[in-house]
């Protein structure tokens, strides 16, 4: 009985605590009723537990009075340690938030198992790298030819300088076709998404600015749309 009541306990707990409890079930037995034998048990229970969590603390306790006296008798150690320490918990937080931000976390679209993103094949070229950004053209040729997917679009990066109200700021964006953002499922905050007229070479010039931008630089204010932003000098609405 004593045995299958003590695997109810966790494994750490037994290893450390059966012996004591053995022996107390044994000396506490003699004098108890059979049928009083489930209470025993459970009273056996939290007097362990309580002198293992004394135990524990008293030896917490002892360690960090000891720790002290180390640093405290070498503070020049104790500051590199805990520095060291530092780095290492930074260093670890930093790898975990760029592992799960590019690897675990999914996409923050619609559908991002469905998303795929195409290259063109230079390896029988021998060059490098083997994968290169398709050209416009071969893309309009895609784009037109293919039957494997629901929509395409096409993007590429751009640092242009916002020049106009306030200090001028260098900006990293992107130029994107109009079918991008449907393709992503994407819907702006305010205003609306490129149409395909404004895709078309000499369009007119239009942009979409980031969340980011739209605060810290225009305070949020959804009064922007339809104003005039200087990119590279050039204005956009």
């Amino acid at each position: 009985m004593f045995d299958l009541l003590l695997l109810l306990t966790p494994a750490a707990f037994r290893n450390e605590y059966g012996a004591e409890l053995r022996r107390a079930w044994s000396a506490r037995r003699r004098d108890a009723p059979a049928f009083e034998t489930l209470l025993l048990w459970l009273e056996l229970i939290p007097d362990m537990l309580s002198t293992a969590i004394r135990e524990h603390f008293d030896i917490l306790r002892q360690d960090l009075r000891f720790a002290w006296r180390a640093f405290s008798s070498k503070p020049g150690f104790a500051l590199t340690a805990i520095l060291i320490v530092a780095l290492g918990i930074g260093a670890n937080t930093a790898i975990f938030t760029a592992v799960d931000y590019s690897l675990l976390r999914p996409l923050p679209f619609a559908a991002p198992d469905r998303l795929v993103t195409l290259w063109e094949d230079a390896t029988q070229a021998n060059f490098s790298p083997s994968n290169l950004e398709p050209s416009p053209a071969n893309y309009l040729d895609w784009k037109q030819l293919s039957r494997s997917f629901e929509g395409m679009a096409a993007y590429r990066g751009l640092s242009t300088n916002l020049t106009g109200s306030g200090d001028p700021e260098r900006l990293e964006g992107a130029v994107i076709t109009a079918e991008l953002l449907p393709v992503l499922g994407v819907q702006p905050l305010l205003g609306r998404s490129f149409t395909p007229e404004e895709d078309q070479a000499g369009g007119p010039k239009v942009v979409l600015l980031s969340h980011g931008l739209w605060v810290r630089r225009f305070g949020a204010d959804p009064a922007v749309l339809g104003t005039i932003v200087r990119l590279d000098g050039v204005p956009h609405k």
